[in-house]
């Protein structure tokens, strides 16, 4: 039968789901793609969340198909009452003219497609829940960061040593933003900021994979610490930070370090 990541499982995902996995861990960092953003716009802006969505629709076809199901009231209550106050919060600021709207896109417009991409993120990220119940998926998805954060610091390396530049029309150029060209190197994310961020999350999550190597739980970290840190990315700090607090929780919740991807997803969502 289909895995489908039943808890405790120690078996892997496949098909579809695998390839949405990786895919979406590998765009994991992008935090803007010109061809996805045109698209999709808001939706499309972070590409990884196409690649989530993909495993998410898989994985609820997947349950579906062999019946099992899973009580998520509880999140789909709380995602409901976050769209309820936004609607109220919306028609008050149409009656008070908190916002001048003159200026801007159209409020309905705007609001209906927030509103869309809230109730999207919701029910991705339960479906997600489930699929992250098994083991087998956690242990494979943690796998992924190492060859990921390589891939990235190699443009990264590219990009600083001039072999690649950001310039329009360029490879390295459909991952900037409309507010314009950074001076410093930021590989295939848009600013500095974005850079530290993902060095503080998967430098921490390597570092925290006891089945790795010395050289490479520490040597890796350290070079995307040393890059965050030279391009003056201040984000590093924070998100480290944070990460710290994050594993004492974990700890203390004994939960495995594998769960670890959760805080990772949550940060970059």
């Amino acid at each position: 039968m289909t895995h489908l990541g039943m808890p405790g499982s120690a078996t892997e995902p496949t098909g579809w789901l695998r390839a949405a996995l990786v895919v979406g861990v590998l765009l994991l960092p992008v935090d803007y793609f010109i061809p996805t953003a045109e698209v999709f716009r808001e939706a499309g802006a972070k590409p990884s969340i196409i690649a989530f969505t993909v495993a998410a629709v898989v994985s609820w076809h997947r349950r579906t198909r062999a019946g099992h199901s899973r009580d998520n009231q509880g999140l789909f209550r709380l995602w409901l009452l976050l769209l309820c106050v936004g609607g109220f919060a919306f028609c008050v600021n149409l009656l008070v003219g908190w916002s001048d709207f003159e200026r801007v896109k159209n409020p309905l417009v705007q609001c209906t497609t927030q509103a869309t991409l809230l109730a999207l993120f919701g029910l991705v990220t339960v479906e997600l829940s489930n699929v992250f119940r098994s083991e087998g998926t956690r242990r494979f998805v943690i796998r992924l960061f190492l060859p990921v954060a390589l891939i990235h610091m190699t443009y990264f390396s590219l990009e600083t040593s001039g072999t690649l530049t950001d310039d329009p029309g360029t490879f390295l150029g459909m991952f900037r933003s409309d507010e314009g060209i950074i001076e410093r190197p930021t590989g295939l994310t848009s600013e500095p900021s974005y850079f530290g961020v993902f060095a503080g999350l998967f430098g921490f999550s390597l570092l925290s994979q006891p089945s790795r190597g010395c050289l490479v739980r520490v040597g890796v970290p350290l070079m995307l610490v040393a890059a965050a840190l030279w391009i003056n990315a201040k984000t590093l700090v924070v998100v480290v930070g944070i990460q710290l607090l994050g594993q004492l929780w974990l700890m203390r919740r004994q939960i495995p370090i594998a769960g670890h991807f959760f805080i990772v997803t949550a940060f970059f969502a």
